[in-house]
């Protein structure tokens, strides 16, 4: 089977955030990661725009192994919106944007900080 990572820019409704973040990370999170394909999920928010720009405040990155990524985010679509995939009127649809991603190199770790060394 094949990672991949799904990378998904949100943003909540106005005014919404506490409602927003709170079904983000106490439901929508354990929603995802509950379909097949996935293996585990994490939320990030801006800090510090670097270089460019960047639209939106939140992203969530999801680990996938499979070999159909597409047959996965078709089960995200035939749940969403069901008692098995809440979404929340706190998020901004409008807002989303998303992709899967495929590794193109090796990871590269920082002297020390390698997998099973202590850093």
């Amino acid at each position: 089977m094949t990672r991949y990572r799904l990378i998904a820019f949100t943003d909540p409704v106005a005014g919404r955030d506490q409602d927003y973040n709170g079904w983000y990370n106490e439901v929508h999170l354990s929603d995802v990661v509950a379909i097949p394909g996935f293996i585990s999920a994490q939320r990030f928010v801006l800090k510090a725009t670097t270089a460019g720009e960047i639209r939106n405040r939140y992203v969530a990155i999801y680990d996938m192994e499979t070999d159909d990524p597409m047959a996965v985010m078709a089960e995200i679509g035939r749940r969403a919106g069901t008692e098995q995939m809440f979404v929340s009127p706190a998020l901004d649809a409008a807002s989303e944007n998303s992709g899967i991603f495929e590794p193109c190199s090796e990871i590269v770790y920082a002297p020390g900080h390698s997998p099973g060394v202590p850093g």
